[in-house]
Parts: C-alpha cells; sequence; structure tokens
C-alpha cells in the first residue's frame, strides 16, 4: 500500500491547470464563446514569411521559396530552362511510377505531391500515354548515362525533385549537369516568359 500512495502523490500535480474563471458546459469543457480565438490567416501567412529561406528575399510570398528546386531559382543558382526541366522531370518520373509501376512511395516535395495528386483521377490511362510515358521515363534516364554519371544524377535528382531536400554545393553541380541534359533533350522553349 505505501508504494500506491508514493506514485499518487509523484504523479499529482502534473498536466495542465484548467483555466479558471471560465463558463462551462455541464461535461465541462469550455463554452466555444470563451475559448482562445483561432489563428487567422494574417497569423499564418506571418509565420510562413518569416521562415528562414524566405528571409532577406525581394518576394517573400512567392510560391517558389516553398520547394527545393524553387529556392534553387529564385537565389539564383539555377536558370528557368534547368527549372523547367527540373519540373518536368519530376512529373515523368512520378507518373512512371504511378502507372507504369504502379508504386508511388509518398514524397515530400510540394511539386512531386501536386503531381501524384493531378494523377488520382482513377480514369485508366491510354496505351498510346503510356507508351509515350515510359519512352520518355527512358529518353532521360539514356540522356543522363551519357555523361557516365547516372548513379550522381538520379540521386541528386531524387534528393532535390522528389525528396525536397536543398543540394550541397557538391551535389549543386551534378544537378546543373542534369538539368542541362534533360532540357537539351526536351528542347525545352527558353523564350517563354519568366515566372
Amino acid at each position: 500500500m505505501a508504494n500506491v500512495t508514493a506514485v499518487r502523490k509523484t504523479f499529482s500535480g502534473y498536466g495542465r491547470k484548467p483555466r479558471a474563471g471560465v463558463e462551462r458546459y455541464p461535461s465541462g469543457q469550455i463554452v466555444h464563446s470563451q475559448r482562445q480565438p483561432k489563428e487567422t490567416e494574417a497569423d499564418i501567412l506571418a509565420t510562413a514569411i518569416s521562415q528562414p529561406h524566405r528571409r532577406g528575399s525581394s518576394d517573400p510570398r512567392s510560391r517558389y521559396h516553398g520547394y527545393a528546386v524553387g529556392r534553387l531559382l529564385m537565389s539564383k543558382q539555377i536558370t528557368h530552362p534547368q527549372f523547367r526541366a527540373a519540373e518536368r522531370v519530376t512529373t515523368v518520373w512520378i507518373k512512371h511510377a504511378k502507372l507504369v509501376t504502379g508504386s508511388l512511395p509518398r514524397f515530400p516535395s510540394v511539386m512531386a505531391d501536386r503531381v501524384a495528386g493531378a494523377i488520382e483521377s482513377g480514369l485508366e490511362p491510354a496505351d498510346d500515354d503510356i507508351f509515350k510515358l515510359r519512352r520518355e521515363h527512358a529518353d532521360s534516364h539514356s540522356a543522363l548515362m551519357s555523361r557516365g554519371k547516372h548513379a550522381d544524377y538520379v540521386r541528386v535528382i531524387t534528393r532535390v525533385c522528389m525528396m525536397d531536400i536543398d543540394p550541397t554545393q557538391d551535389e549543386l553541380g551534378d544537378f546543373r549537369e542534369a538539368m542541362n541534359l534533360l532540357d537539351k533533350l526536351w528542347i525545352i522553349d527558353s523564350a517563354y516568359a519568366d515566372d
């Protein structure tokens, strides 16, 4: 019995103290009008803008700050054609994983999540679309193999585009090379208007 009272004494008084001076329902919950106000949209935006990777930027509200490839573009570490190549390779590889192999892991990247959400329509793609997707996926890997650094390129593309991890200085060179190869492969129009 002595141990039980010792345990009771040890744990008594822990936890959050109940708020005093507020109206309560018979169940003990605080009346809705007496609860703390919820976070407003302005509070949420202020929190997002104060993130370290947005500080010092000319446009801290830009959507590009929300993911690694966008941050590289905003900091002028990659060019617009390289950015578009990164968006396209993400789209192709995610669609290939979902529609051709049938297995799509959950990636933390905003860009990868956006692509995965777009293909969740439940409709079966046409055979021609699957063939084009397979061809484009194979061509992207062939282009990356042309320099003999395929494994390095795939690793850095996966880290930056799918996993949303900012590249190290060593990886940045490989990422730029890979995006240049893919840009050349897909002949992405660089005369596009800047976003």
